[in-house]
């Protein structure tokens, strides 16, 4: 780019200003990319690209949904950004302004089922304030479904579902089916730009009836302020390890699936075989 030089898409230079003769050794990396779910993918591994293992984000042009999206960058690692949303329970202290996330998303433990990509976590909060992504019941009492897919390397497919008084053991602490008052989704990803930056980019979708766009770009703005609200405690804690290197963290009862995820991509890392299949189970929202 500093001398003008275009370059095609297979990597080799076809255009150099004021010169006729291109060297055949004018060439750039190239890598497999495709766009799909409303975001575009870049590989950038050695073996070659399956565009199966794609996790299935919430797609922009769903034709029942609104949907609104953006991103932010964090001065942090992005292991750590990975790190928050494993644990949901910050939601009551970090998230009190913005979510106005009820004391019980700390104390109710989520459950955590491990899978070929990733961790399944979801969690039912009984007789709970809403927060205020729930629309024109945030604040009320309710009973909340929450459950999210969390894939290698680092995407996140959530479902938030609130729903009438007494769902939760209608349903047998299980999704429920009947009840729902308020659907959300969203789609997050998480990028690493650096030692100590990432890219974090989010979605949040609603159901068309009943809705209009605007209901879905307030969702997104004060999902934004939260994640403002994550971005100061994330890069406090990479300053804190630059500070102190060598200092291992102390463990608790929250940090199961971080330690579950991370033991995960850590087998992928060293090319452990996937089934072919492994993405299945993730694909109920974007279908």
């Amino acid at each position: 780019m500093y001398h003008g030089l275009l370059f095609s898409a297979e990597g080799r230079c076809i255009e150099i200003p004021g010169q006729d003769i291109i060297p055949p050794r004018a060439t750039v990396a190239t890598y497999p990319v495709a766009e799909r779910f409303g975001w575009i993918w870049i590989w950038l591994g050695d073996e070659p690209c399956d565009e199966s293992l794609l996790p299935p984000a919430v797609a922009s042009d769903h034709p029942e949904l609104f949907t609104s999206q953006t991103h932010i960058d964090y001065e942090a690692n992005y292991g750590l950004v990975i790190d928050n949303l494993l644990d949901l329970s910050h939601l009551s202290y970090v998230h009190a302004s913005s979510f106005k996330a009820d004391p019980k998303w700390a104390n109710i433990r989520p459950k955590v089922t491990p899978g070929p990509r990733g961790v399944f976590i979801e969690r039912w909060l009984e007789s709970t304030r809403a927060v205020a992504t729930a629309r024109h019941i945030a604040g009320q009492t309710c009973d909340t479904w929450q459950g999210y897919h969390f894939l290698v390397p680092g995407v996140l497919i959530m479902e938030t579902l609130y729903c009438e008084a007494g769902s939760a053991q209608a349903a047998g602490l299980q999704k429920p089916e009947k009840g729902v008052l308020v659907r959300n989704y969203s789609s997050q990803a998480i990028t690493g730009t650096g030692p100590r930056s990432s890219r974090y980019f989010f979605a949040a979708a609603i159901p068309r009836e009943g809705a209009e766009q605007r209901d879905c770009d307030r969702m997104l703005e004060v999902t934004r302020i939260a994640f403002d609200e994550d971005r100061a405690m994330i890069e406090a804690q990479q300053r804190s390890l630059d500070a102190n290197p060598g200092r291992r963290p102390v463990p608790t009862a929250a940090d199961g699936a971080i330690a579950i995820f991370h033991r995960l991509a850590d087998r992928i890392s060293r090319g452990d075989a996937v089934p072919q299949d492994a993405m299945e189970q993730h694909r109920e929202v974007s279908e």
